[in-house]
C-alpha cells in the first residue's frame, strides 16, 4: 500500500509509506534539518525568535515567515515584513523568492514523481509570499 500523507496505522501486510517517516516529512523542522544534513539546500530557519530578529540587524532585511511545525494549505504562517515586531512561533524560515517550487515523491530511496506547482488561477493569487491552493496555485 502506498500511502499519499497518511500518517495513520494501517494493517496492510506491504506498506511502503511507513508512519514515522511521514510524520519526519510532516514536520516542518524535521524535514528541514534532514534536507539539509543530507545536503540538500534548504531555506535558513531557526526555532530562535531572537535569532531570526537578528537577521534584519544583520542589514540582511528578509521577509521571515513564523510558521508552526505542522500544517498544510499556509495555516500556521505568518509572514513578517522587515522591521516587524515578530510573534512566538515553533519555526521562523528566510523567506526565498522563487519561481517554482517542486514536490518530490521517493519511495524505497527511489524518486517516482516529480511535481511543479504553477500558478493556474491568476485572479486568485493576492499575496506574493503564500503559493497554495488558495492563491491559485496546483501541482502538476
Amino acid at each position: 500500500m502506498i500511502r499519499w500523507g497518511s500518517a495513520m496505522d494501517h494493517p496492510a501486510s506491504t506498506v511502503l509509506n511507513q508512519r514515522q517517516p511521514i510524520l519526519r516529512s510532516s514536520d516542518k523542522l524535521r524535514a528541514f534539518q534532514a534536507m539539509r544534513d543530507a545536503g540538500v539546500r534548504v531555506p535558513e530557519f531557526t526555532t530562535s525568535r531572537a535569532e531570526a530578529q537578528q537577521w534584519w540587524q544583520d542589514n540582511q532585511r528578509p521577509i521571515i515567515l513564523g510558521r508552526t511545525r505542522h500544517g498544510m494549505a499556509a495555516r500556521g504562517i505568518q509572514v513578517y515584513e522587515p522591521g516587524q515586531a515578530l510573534g512566538e512561533h515553533e519555526l521562523y524560515v528566510k523567506h526565498v523568492p522563487n519561481q517554482r517550487e517542486y514536490r518530490v515523491h521517493v519511495v524505497r530511496g527511489e524518486v517516482i514523481r516529480v511535481q511543479g506547482k504553477y500558478l493556474d488561477v491568476p485572479a486568485d493569487h493576492t499575496n506574493p509570499y503564500i503559493k497554495n491552493h488558495a492563491q491559485g496555485f496546483r501541482f502538476r
